[in-house]
């Protein structure tokens, strides 16, 4: 399959906020009418903080990290330390509940994992990203090694072993039924083959299972997940082989069930004399029906309205090639792919190949920007309003300024960086989102911090929280609007 499942955490160089133009931060205009409390977390030792990242429970009250002390590794959640090992992994799991964690463990050359402060049971080796929580909290799983074999731990019972085994393990919604991706080695063959298992059943076996994949609906009546024969792939639904493309993304259920969109690709179908014709079109696939070609379709950016009406995407068109020269000059605007440095004459060049980022919405090309953020879309509850993240391409310093975009609207301020994916309020009146040190919510700003470490969770339309850094302290902040 050599697939890999990706993990996101808050990371950051805590030497990285001495750089901040501080000057700048001096001018922001802190909105008076909120309501900030803190409550300490924890205290911070940032010298021993292993790779100075850290992991936020979904309820973004909790955090943990990993500490070096001499030779040894221990976890702190919540300022409590835990048990000393020789090394603690870098995948720390919350349960959905946020009232639980899991992480991988080694000591005396063995590997184990500890779930609530509790040792399991020592193996040659654990897939550190097969750790995951069922819905409920309460059911817990990961893939284990041992004499050479695969096979998976459900709640500490071992089941049937295989030569490999797939990163993406998934309880369904109602807690009952769980699949994960496992290998064969046919030998007679010569080749591997990667298939399915639900609840112990081994479904079809084909050349890959893709990334991410299975996926179950949101009531876990359904399945769905990418396969591969030979060169096409292909998703299946429930059981069933779709059409196949030269690629495709991760399946996404609608709220209601009864609708999955996802990416696909197609090569050969560009201008035979064009210079991006090896490249792949991309398109929707939604319902079973092929949409609108694009040169790109941004990942993490498909999305169903809560009434599952209305869909949106992110997209990339119109391939351009420009040069830069040291005068600054350009002569497109577009998301930067590629970049590379040439001389003509005595002159440096500077060349680009660029594409126009644009969010799809209910089938309608919007405005478009030099890029459109991964994991920033979002449908508000009342499925009236649609907020996501804008580029825009910055020549001189060549970064990006993120803006967010509300329906057809001009972009906010823009900023360095936009951290998280835009959080409406449960009436939909108010949109919060965190940009480094601060968090902001209607475009009026809260107080700085060294750095926001969660995202905003609501607790009522009018109050929300988060985590912040500040000096050597984690802090939970509240506010009231």
């Amino acid at each position: 399959m050599k697939k890999m499942l990706s993990v996101v955490v808050f990371s950051f160089l805590l030497s990285g906020c001495a750089a901040v133009d501080k000057a700048y931060f001096r001018k922001i205009a802190i909105d008076p009418t909120r309501d900030i409390s803190e409550t300490l977390i924890s205290a911070v030792d940032l010298y021993s903080w292993v790779q100075k990242m850290a992991w936020v429970s979904p309820d973004s009250k909790h955090i943990c990290y990993v500490v070096q002390e001499g030779k040894q590794q221990y976890v702190v959640l919540n300022g409590k330390e835990g048990k000393r090992y020789d090394f603690v992994g870098q995948t720390l799991v919350f349960s959905p509940d946020s009232q639980r964690l899991a992480y991988l463990a080694s000591q005396g050359g063995k590997q184990f994992v500890v779930v609530d402060g509790r040792e399991g049971k020592r193996y040659e080796f654990i897939g550190e990203k097969t750790l995951v929580f069922s819905p409920s909290s309460q059911r817990f799983a990961y893939g284990a090694k041992e004499d050479g074999q695969w096979f998976a731990v459900i709640d500490t019972e071992e089941q049937n072993k295989y030569d490999g085994l797939g990163p993406q393990m998934v309880f369904s919604a109602n807690n009952k039924d769980f699949a994960y991706v496992v290998m064969e080695y046919d030998y007679a063959a010569g080749k591997e083959e990667w298939f399915v298992v639900l609840n112990g059943v081994e479904e079809r076996r084909y050349d890959g299972i893709s990334t991410d994949t299975p996926r179950f609906s949101p009531d876990g009546k359904r399945m769905a997940y990418g396969a591969q024969k030979e060169e096409q792939w292909f998703m299946v639904i429930d059981g069933v082989e779709g059409k196949r493309y030269h690629a495709i993304g991760v399946p996404v259920f609608s709220p209601d069930n009864r609708r999955i969109a996802y990416k696909a690709a197609v090569m050969g179908e560009r201008p035979a004399d064009s210079w991006y014709r090896l490249m792949p079109e991309w398109f929707l696939v939604l319902d079973g029906k092929d949409h609108r070609k694009h040169d790109n379709i941004v990942p993490g950016t498909i999305v169903f309205s809560p009434d599952s009406r209305r869909y949106a995407y992110g997209a990339q068109k119109d391939f351009q090639r420009f040069k830069i020269s040291e005068g600054g000059k350009r002569d497109a605007a577009g998301t930067i792919d590629l970049n590379c440095f040439t001389i003509e004459g005595d002159e440096v060049i500077r060349k680009f190949i660029v594409q126009s980022g644009y969010m799809v919405i209910d089938g309608l090309i919007q405005k478009s920007y030099d890029g459109i953020g991964s994991n920033t879309v979002v449908f508000s509850p009342d499925n009236i309003n649609i907020a996501y993240a804008s580029g825009e391409w910055t020549i001189w310093d060549l970064t990006y300024k993120w803006g967010i975009v509300v329906n057809s609207g001009e972009p906010t301020k823009r900023y360095d960086r936009i951290d998280c994916t835009p959080v409406f309020s449960s009436d939909s009146q108010h949109l919060a989102y965190v940009s480094g040190r601060l968090v902001i919510v209607d475009e009026k700003y809260g107080r700085m911090y060294d750095r926001i470490l969660s995202n905003v969770v609501f607790d009522s339309p009018e109050a929300f929280h988060y985590l912040a850094l500040k000096g050597a302290d984690i802090y939970l902040i509240e506010e009231k609007i």
